[in-house]
Formats: C-alpha cells, sequence, structure tokens
C-alpha cells in the first residue's frame, strides 16, 4: 500500500515538472533569445539527422572546371566506383564573405544557407576499369565573391571547398542564337554590379595570376605530383590553372589517370581546371591512336557549336582576357575526317575571336606552330608547321596577344611574329616547357625565330601568367622557385 502511495507521489511530482517546462518552453518561444535557440537546435538536429559523412573511397577525384564565363559559373566534377543515388553538389557563401557586390545577397541568405543543384551521372569504361562520372554546373553566382561547395549522394556529404568567382567576365561568346539574348543581359548585369565598386577596388579584383604546366605525362608521376603541389604552395592565389596537353603519356592507363589527378590535389578541388588535349590522350595501351576516349569523357569544358567536337576546343573569359583552348590533334583523327574538322575549328575560331570584347586574347595550343630540326632527324629545316600555317593567319586577322604552345618538352620564347616573320605587332610566343620526367635535353636545335632558349633544358618548370590593368607578364619556373625567365606583353 505504501509503495503504491509512493508510486503516485512521484507521478504527480513529474507531471508538475513536465507541465511548468513545458509552460517555460511556450513563454521562451516568445522571446527573441528563446525563438534563437530553438531554430538553431532544430536547425542542427535536422543536419545531423539528416547527413553522414563520406567515407573513404566513396567519392574520388573532385575537380573544378572552367566555364565560359568564371564570374557566375563553376562545373563541379567527381567520380566513384560504384554508382551513387541522387547525386548533388551544394554551396553556400563563405563565412565572412561579405564584399559590396554580396551585402545583399547576403542580408538575404543566413551564412548558413546552402543550396544545391543536381548532379548528372557518366559511366566511363577504359582500360577494363569502370568510372561513374558526376557533373554539375553551378549558376547565378556573384563575381568577385567566395563560396564553398561539397559533393555528396543520398544522405551523405563531403567536405567543403574553396570556390571563388572571378571579376567582370560579361565578354563571353554565344555559341548559340538562344545564348546571345542571354549574353547581353549578362553584360548589364554584370556592368551595373562592377558599377558598385569603387574605381582602386574594382582595378585590383580585375588582376589575377595562373599557374601554366606543359606536359606532365610521366613515367613515374611523383615529380609530377612534386612540381604541381610546390607550385600551388609558392602560388597560393592562383585564380586557376592549366595543363598543355600530354596530361598523361598514354592515354588509356587508368592508372596514369589515377597518377595525375592524385598529383594535382587539393589544387584541383580549390581552383578551376583548364585542360588542353595533347597527341599521348589519343594513345591505347598499344601505343596505336584512338579516339581520346577518357580524356573527353573525365573533364566538361565550355560547350561549342559542334557537338562533336566537345572539350576538343573551347573558349572562356576570366576577367578582362580571353582564352582560346585549340585542337591540334588533327593528324590523330581518322584521314577522311581531318579537312572537314580543321574546317570546322577554323571557322569557330574566327568567329569566336570576332565575337569577344575583352581586352586581352591569349591562345592555348598543344602542338607549336614552329617546326625545329633535331639531332635525330639532321636534314629537317626550320620552319612553320601545318598548325602554323593554320592558325597564324587568323592570330594575327583577331590581334591576339599571346600564344602558349607544348609538345616538344623544351621551353623557348620567341618574341613577337606576325605574317611567318619576326614582327613586334604579332602575338608573343612561347613554348612552355615540359613538367613530366619524359625530357629531351640534347634533341632540339635552333630556330631563327628563337630569342630565348631555356638553360635548364633536362629540368621541369611551369610559368606564372600574372594580369595587371595593362600588362600580361610570363614567368618562368624550376620546381626549386628558380626564375630563369621573364617576357611581358604591354597594352596601354
Amino acid at each position: 500500500m505504501n509503495e503504491r502511495k509512493t508510486w503516485q507521489r512521484w507521478a504527480v511530482y513529474v507531471l508538475g515538472m513536465v507541465v511548468v517546462v513545458a509552460a517555460l518552453g511556450g513563454l521562451a518561444l516568445q522571446t527573441t533569445w528563446g525563438q534563437v535557440l530553438a531554430a538553431k537546435a532544430g536547425k542542427y538536429t535536422r543536419v545531423l539527422a539528416a547527413y553522414v559523412p563520406i567515407g573513404d573511397g566513396e567519392i574520388r577525384f573532385t575537380r573544378q572546371l572552367i566555364t565560359a564565363d568564371s564570374s557566375t559559373s563553376r562545373t563541379i566534377m567527381w567520380e566513384s566506383v560504384k554508382p551513387e543515388a541522387s547525386p548533388v553538389v551544394e554551396y553556400r557563401l563563405k563565412d565572412g564573405a561579405v564584399t559590396k557586390q554580396t551585402a545583399a545577397a547576403k542580408s538575404q541568405e543566413s551564412d548558413s544557407e546552402i543550396k544545391c543543384v543536381t548532379a548528372t551521372e557518366s559511366v566511363l569504361t577504359d582500360d577494363e576499369v569502370t568510372r561513374y562520372l558526376y557533373t554539375a554546373t553551378i549558376t547565378g553566382l556573384t563575381l568577385r565573391t567566395t563560396y564553398e561547395y561539397r559533393v555528396g549522394y543520398e544522405n551523405k556529404r563531403g567536405d567543403w571547398h574553396p570556390l571563388t568567382t572571378a571579376g567582370s567576365g560579361a565578354n563571353k561568346v554565344a555559341t548559340t542564337d538562344d545564348e546571345a539574348n542571354e549574353s547581353a543581359t549578362m553584360v548589364s548585369d554584370v556592368a551595373n554590379k562592377t558599377a558598385t565598386t569603387g574605381d582602386a577596388e574594382a582595378a585590383k579584383s580585375e588582376d589575377f595570376t595562373a599557374l601554366i604546366f606543359p606536359d606532365s605525362q610521366s613515367a613515374d608521376y611523383r615529380g609530377w605530383d612534386a612540381l604541381a603541389k610546390e607550385a600551388y604552395k609558392r602560388n597560393p592565389t592562383a585564380a586557376f590553372f592549366i595543363n598543355m596537353g600530354d596530361l598523361v603519356d598514354n592515354g588509356e592507363d587508368a592508372s596514369q589517370w589515377d597518377a595525375w589527378f592524385t598529383a594535382v590535389e587539393p589544387m584541383i578541388e580549390d581552383i578551376p581546371f583548364v585542360g588542353v588535349m595533347g597527341n599521348h590522350e589519343t594513345y591505347n595501351l598499344q601505343w596505336q591512336v584512338r579516339e581520346p576516349k577518357a580524356y573527353l569523357s573525365l573533364f566538361d569544358f565550355p560547350a561549342v557549336p559542334q557537338r562533336e567536337d566537345k572539350n576538343r576546343y573551347y573558349s572562356f573569359d576570366y576577367n578582362d582576357v580571353h582564352f582560346v583552348v585549340l585542337d591540334t590533334q588533327l593528324a590523330e583523327r581518322p584521314e577522311a575526317e581531318r579537312e572537314q574538322a580543321l574546317a570546322r575549328e577554323e571557322a569557330w575560331l574566327r568567329h569566336d575571336l570576332a565575337a569577344t570584347k575583352a581586352r586581352w586574347k591569349v591562345v592555348l595550343m598543344h602542338k607549336d606552330t614552329l617546326r625545329y630540326p633535331n639531332t635525330k632527324r639532321p636534314d629537317t629545316v626550320p620552319g612553320i608547321t601545318d598548325m602554323g600555317y593554320a592558325f597564324m593567319p587568323i592570330f594575327d586577322a583577331y590581334h591576339v596577344d599571346a600564344v602558349v604552345s607544348a609538345h616538344y618538352h623544351m621551353y623557348r620564347r620567341r618574341g613577337h611574329i606576325k605574317d611567318f616573320r619576326r614582327d613586334e605587332s604579332g602575338p608573343l610566343y612561347i613554348i612552355s616547357g615540359v613538367a613530366g620526367d619524359v625530357r629531351y635535353a640534347t634533341l632540339w636545335k635552333s630556330h631563327p625565330l628563337d630569342t630565348f632558349v631555356s638553360p635548364y633544358p633536362a629540368e621541369a618548370n611551369y610559368i606564372v601568367l600574372t594580369k595587371t590593368d595593362d600588362r600580361l607578364t610570363f614567368e618562368a619556373f624550376l620546381a626549386n622557385g628558380t626564375k630563369f625567365d621573364e617576357v611581358q606583353v604591354n597594352k596601354q
């Protein structure tokens, strides 16, 4: 009997406490601090309940890729070894990233608000390895703003990575009639946003640096890994990086692609990548030429009207510099396709260079415009290559400022060339050097148009491109930071 009374007293006590707590809670929710605490508690509860971290090996090789206008968009890709349901990219303004351009947006969006873009899936099976590839393009971003993004699927999410947009990159070339109106609207929008910024701040924000890596193909990718990481460490504010073709030694070898992606981490997660296709991307395991299947699948670069040429060539703006990436692998196409493929590319190039309103124009191409004699073929005479005859007159006609190439695995500066001759009114031509372990220290002879030859032919190098208001500067460095060349293009 006593035990029953004791239980009843405890029941009444507990019920009374519940009533009191509920009443206090109701009063608290009528206050600002109470509502804030409740909202935060609910938010964190939802996050903890909704997402779990992605485990090791579940996603691989997350990468940012350049878009036609990096002031308002960015493409994110990643891959996995098995299919992922509900793949997404999430992004948000990075804490503290408040500028005059983002203040209005920030007032309408809490620091923790996350936006989501659904990713599409594609499958690449090559070298008996299957990769599930996921791609999402984020649009509608604000120029000169720092965001962060993460990838995920189902209820899992990865780590956050930085994503910083460019300044006024409104000179995107419309690739279709529908994009023409969109481009005009974007120009107006960017102009209005830029007008809210002081002149000094705007000028400063238009300056940037970019890393340019020559051929990285290797037998052992540890050297390329060390060079890429050291260059990024020495240039942590680089806006994007370029690899000038022959990323790998064999385009079908899956292990080489894994080594290449490993080498460029975390750089490729933090800043966008600009790819140039080389001839080694077209080789199969038997060293026969084939369709560059892996290269064309592993990246998603800006589209061109010629859908069959997607990822082979493209263009993009970064601030007031218009970059053109060319496909020089015409000899690696089936012979019956070469003439038509070159005609399409030449027509596209003329339209692209004519349409851009950017102040600067820079061309990136793997194979070079000049023919060099070498010690293995002593009867070869200096001259112009097929790619030179095809493209150099177009560069002249549309006032390209600089042309950077690769392929020879040597660094040469040729100065300004126009109409196939030395002419200071023509573009500056540079062969970028070598970044992998395939070196030709004594192979190449001189060319009459050379103005500087690297004194380090057997060492890997990279280039830092710096753009300021009236100047493009190209500085060449060894892996240890030794600078061995510098050249500028000035414009008033």
